[in-house]
């Protein structure tokens, strides 16, 4: 297994399962029902080129098969937010052509994310600040249930996040933060 994939596994366990930053996370976690795969470029254009034909037929099978429930695709690479948004951009479109948009639901991640309406500095976009840029797909069948299910207002998950975050102490969050860098 490949150092970010074992990174990505401390990451959701230590810090999105720990801090309950998605309440759908910890049960496929401990279940094993999350699958791993893990690409290496050099920057985003050859990422795109390579692999986007392979992630639909990767995508294919996850969505036909009943072990996993979610998927994080990770990049290893050093491309920026904004090529970053670029080539999740174009791989929705790319989904669409391929009738899959409405098989999947993608969540994004990075290291530098920052959501539109928050500043850099703002601990809410470390909810999706991951060790490694990533896409992260979920099976939407899984997550219409997931949805049905929950206790709470699904709606409020990311109001929720930004007060969690946000109750923390600057001591404590800083702890977190120097963690997810190491």
């Amino acid at each position: 297994m490949t150092d970010s994939i074992n990174e990505t596994k401390v990451w959701i366990k230590d810090f999105v399962i720990k801090y309950n930053l998605c309440p759908f996370a910890k049960s496929p976690f401990e279940k094993g029902e999350i699958e791993y795969k893990s690409f290496l470029s050099s920057n985003s254009n050859d990422w795109q080129a390579q692999y986007f034909d392979e992630l639909v037929d990767y995508l294919k099978e996850f969505v036909k098969q009943d072990i996993y429930t979610n998927s994080f695709v990770i990049l290893e690479n050093n491309c920026s937010f904004k090529e970053y948004l670029n080539i999740y951009y174009d791989f929705e479109d790319y989904l669409k052509y391929k009738n899959l948009h409405s098989e999947v639901q993608i969540v994004v991640f990075h290291p530098l994310f920052v959501f539109q309406s928050h500043s850099e500095s703002d601990r809410v976009n470390y909810v999706n600040r991951s060790p490694y840029p990533m896409i992260h797909f979920l099976k939407s069948e899984v997550v219409s249930t997931a949805i049905d299910n929950y206790k709470g207002d699904a709606e409020n998950i990311s109001f929720l996040n930004e007060d969690t975050l946000n109750s923390l102490s600057d001591n404590a969050f800083k702890k977190i933060i120097n963690k997810k860098n190491e």
